[in-house]
């Protein structure tokens, strides 16, 4: 059998790179009349869809990134940052009778940077390898300013790097939990008299993300 390199043998001290990909955010927050009347959701006099509650959840979207990361010691550690952008389409699920509908609401971009430790799992070329670390995220909308936040959270990921010569080709799923906070913002209704409804806004959006990296090394 083969015998595995000695982590301490390898040169690499720096790693640098990109990465596109798709991501995922889920539910942002949840909208139900009281009395279970159709209200019209949009600005004042602009009805963009009827319905007595809906879920407002980002749809998977394109996400790019850049990555850097710098070998601590002659070992398995790393310390890595990243910056990432990602958009995707905000969704009102509604309900409709006893249906539902699904409506264009807004569009959200996340702007993401992280910095946390990767760790080589093992000491071949081509490795699998995992990460931890904390995330900043900034979340903003084209049509609700009030949606706009900046929150703090924290990123876990597992990888896989195939070696190329000086150069790594990569695939990464990550899950990121971010606190984000919406308590501020009022879906607006178009028509008045307004109802009374209750709003339900999550206190921290999970996102996942499939990334393809393709790095440098020296």
């Amino acid at each position: 059998p083969a015998v595995a390199p000695v982590l301490a043998d390898e040169p690499d001290r720096w790693v640098v790179g990109v990465a596109v990909g798709a991501g995922d955010a889920g539910d942002l927050f949840r909208v139900a009349t009281l009395n279970g009347a159709v209200a019209a959701w949009g600005p004042a006099g602009d009805t963009r869809f009827r319905a007595s509650r809906f879920t407002a959840t980002v749809d998977p979207g394109l996400e790019i990134g850049l990555h850097a990361a710098r070998r601590l010691g002659r070992g398995r550690w790393w310390l890595r940052a990243d910056v990432a952008r990602a958009a995707g389409d905000i969704a009102a699920e509604s309900l409709l009778g006893q249906g539902g509908e699904v409506f264009f609401y807004d569009r959200a971009t996340f702007l993401t940077f992280g910095l946390g430790l990767e760790a080589r799992l093992t000491s071949w070329p081509s490795h699998p390898y995992a990460a931890l670390g904390l995330a900043a995220c900034s979340l903003s909308a084209d049509r609700h300013d009030d949606l706009s936040d900046t929150g703090l959270g924290a990123r876990a990921a597992l990888g896989y790097r195939h070696r190329l010569g000086r150069s790594l080709l990569g695939l990464e799923v990550g899950l990121s939990r971010i606190g984000l906070d919406f308590s501020d913002f009022r879906p607006p209704i178009a028509e008045a008299p307004e109802p009374a409804f209750a709003y339900d806004p999550l206190e921290a959006i999970w996102r996942i993300d499939v990334r393809v990296l393709a790095s440098r090394r020296w």
